[in-house]
């Protein structure tokens, strides 16, 4: 967690079982890690802004609900 003047910014990790239907999609009782980062911006005590990332598409592709992106060989010119 970092904070300067009215902002602060935290990294996260979490991490959890897949035990609930998400998305139209059964539980595959897969262990899920996702990462993000979050800022927060104060004013009289209180967050008046907040901006969140998360990386939604891994969450996703680790219990398989979304398929991994097939690497493309480029040719050489």
């Amino acid at each position: 967690m970092i904070e300067e003047g009215d902002s602060v910014a935290a990294c996260y990790t979490v991490r959890g079982t897949h035990t609930g239907e998400l998305l139209g999609n059964a539980p595959t009782r897969k262990q899920v890690t996702l990462s993000g980062t979050v800022m927060c911006r104060f004013l009289g005590g209180k967050i008046v802004e907040t901006w969140v990332n998360w990386d939604a598409l891994g969450m996703l592709q680790q219990p398989g609900i979304v398929g991994e992106f097939a690497k493309v060989k480029r040719a050489a010119k």
